[in-house]
């Protein structure tokens, strides 16, 4: 299997997490599906998305599934 570019590679992470977020409402899981994801290729693992993420959950700003879905979208 060949290696995915950085652009499909983050399609696949905000496709993934999205689809948790549709199938089973669960916006914890569905961020913790992206930043694990993203984790995944040389060239997103050190995102800064993934940090801010974090931030923003510990302090409250990603309470629910449409603020997580707007975090989702939002990377590039």
């Amino acid at each position: 299997m060949a290696k995915l570019n950085r652009a499909d590679h983050l399609n696949w992470c905000k496709s993934r997490a999205l689809e948790i977020l549709e199938k089973k409402g669960d916006s914890s899981e569905a961020f913790n599906s992206m930043c694990s994801d993203l984790q995944k290729h040389d060239d997103t693992c050190n995102h800064v998305g993934i940090s801010l993420g974090f931030a923003q959950m510990l302090g409250g700003s990603l309470k629910s599934t449409s603020d997580v879905r707007n975090f989702i979208e939002g990377f590039n």
